[in-house]
């Protein structure tokens, strides 16, 4: 699936997220209060998956990729 199927939801100085309605499917990154990023991604019959990362570009990373295949 391309990135082009995703949406940019809402981006704000603590938070990202991005919508797939296709696919009915969330990524989302936050601000960890200054102790890193936490990354999330969920969906309809999907497993939700959470991760903590210490820069925001590490988080990013993951969520283009989660993007890229689904």
């Amino acid at each position: 699936m391309a990135l082009k199927d995703w949406k940019l939801k809402f981006k704000t100085k603590g938070q990202i997220l991005w919508i797939n309605e296709k696919k009915e499917k969330l990524v989302q990154i936050t601000d960890d209060y200054g102790k890193g990023w936490n990354y999330a991604s969920w969906g309809r019959n999907e497993k939700s998956k959470y991760k903590h990362f210490k820069t925001k570009s590490q988080a990013l990373k993951l969520a283009k990729s989660y993007m890229r295949k689904h």
